[in-house]
């Protein structure tokens, strides 16, 4: 009898030590806004590579067809924390700036489309959203999420964020695009 208690007892503590271990884990994932951020200056900025993807309606979604844009690549996942914090401040982006200077396309990574259009109905996002696949080449190459790159409006790479980017941030460095592209009068 004291045998079976103390394996009870063993078993709990062991339960208790994993959800411990896991609640650790969790938040230490879900930790703050941390953010890196590489920035390209005008004279060394490469191309972003073309892409074209359908999106969740079925429109054909071409990085080509921006030019003249800023353009926000934004790879997550419906499962990602700091995905689901920063996409508020996209939508609000989304909806504050004209479609013909800065558009934002979302790149899911996640495996089927019941949770993203779940996802998009719950944070109302209003940008197009895709589903590469999983032998797509360019987000393959990504190696954590949220991921995003500001393209600048001749198609090349101006900035990139590995991890949760805030709208200040997004702000200003359109702001600083916009002014690198708008004739000065």
């Amino acid at each position: 009898m004291r045998e079976d208690k103390s394996k009870r007892w063993q078993t709990a503590l062991k339960l208790l030590l994993l959800a411990v271990i896991v609640g650790l884990i969790s938040f230490g994932l879900d930790s703050g806004p941390a953010v890196d951020t590489h920035t390209y200056a005008p004279g060394v900025r490469k191309p972003m590579p073309h892409f074209e993807y359908r999106d969740l309606s079925g429109a054909t979604w071409k990085l080509d067809e921006q030019r003249g844009k800023v353009v926000l690549v934004n790879f997550w996942a419906t499962w990602c924390p700091p995905c689901r914090r920063e996409t508020p401040d996209l939508v609000k982006l989304s909806q504050q700036y004209s479609q013909e200077e800065f558009v934002i396309i979302g790149i899911s990574l996640d495996d089927g489309t019941e949770q993203v259009h779940r996802f998009i109905s719950q944070f109302d996002v209003p940008y197009p959203v895709v589903m590469p696949g999983e032998n797509d080449a360019l987000s393959a190459q990504i190696q954590s999420l949220p991921t995003s790159i500001l393209v600048d409006p001749e198609g090349r790479i101006a900035r990139m964020y590995v991890g949760a980017v805030s709208a200040s941030q997004l702000r200003k460095d359109l702001q600083q695009l916009f002014g690198e592209f708008r004739p000065t009068s």
